[in-house]
């Protein structure tokens, strides 16, 4: 099945027209095959859009490992703003992720203060974390404040007291723009994948933390 094409020649010729907006030139209309280039929903062709999936998860004080992602879809225990999750542990028929990147965000659930940044420490220095597909190891690293968070919070908010150290290790107070970077795998549909968080030993929390998973990349999925 062909994919609708968002780069190459195409996106080349749409940079070099926006260019020439900009600068007030010529060249500022696109020509019809440009354009045809940039449609969507044509029959036969496969959508393609910049789309992460992304899973969370609330650890609570005494948590322990594994802790796992991707395994709840949204409906029922979950909703879009716990996971795009369509189905338990893997994509529909007919979707598929090409994956580029992953980030990480760890979120306090509590009012933020300075024993709540030790409890984001506590989760990020103790956490090993793994990502799997088809129980094949793709990625692991320690500590799971190694995983960037690439967006956050910033200025005033992000400040509590002599704590401003701890909130930057955790993305709170500068915006951070990237992920890991891998070798990119796509994701088919009815492939098992999760992420996995582990810890050598009970946290000790004074407040539960929420922690988020983004893979990043290119989202397939056919036209309806």
């Amino acid at each position: 099945m062909k994919t609708v094409r968002n780069s190459g020649l195409g996106g080349m010729a749409m940079n070099k027209i926006l260019a020439g907006r900009t600068a007030g030139g010529a060249g500022s209309t696109p020509d019809a095959a440009t354009l045809d280039s940039y449609n969507v929903n044509v029959a036969g062709l496969r959508n393609a859009k910049v789309q992460p999936l992304y899973d969370s998860l609330v650890l609570a004080n005494g948590a322990v490992g594994p802790q796992n992602f991707f395994n709840v879809p949204v409906g029922g225990a979950k909703t879009l703003a716990d996971t795009n999750l369509r189905q338990n542990g893997q994509l529909p028929t007919g979707v598929s992720h090409f994956t580029t990147g992953i980030s990480a965000r760890i979120l306090p659930t509590a009012a933020l203060a300075s024993n709540r940044l030790a409890d984001l420490r506590a989760v990020g220095e103790a956490g090993f974390f793994q990502f799997n597909i088809l129980d094949v190891e793709k990625y692991a690293v320690a500590p799971f404040s190694s995983i960037p968070a690439r967006v956050s919070i910033e200025g005033a908010q992000a400040m509590h007291g002599a704590a401003v150290d701890v909130a930057n290790d955790f993305g709170f107070s500068a915006y951070v723009g990237e992920d890991v970077d891998f070798l990119p795998f796509h994701i088919q549909a009815g492939q098992s994948f999760n992420a996995v968080l582990n810890f050598n030993t009970a946290l000790v929390l004074t407040a539960n933390v929420r922690v988020v998973v983004y893979l990043h990349g290119l989202m397939y999925s056919p036209v309806s």
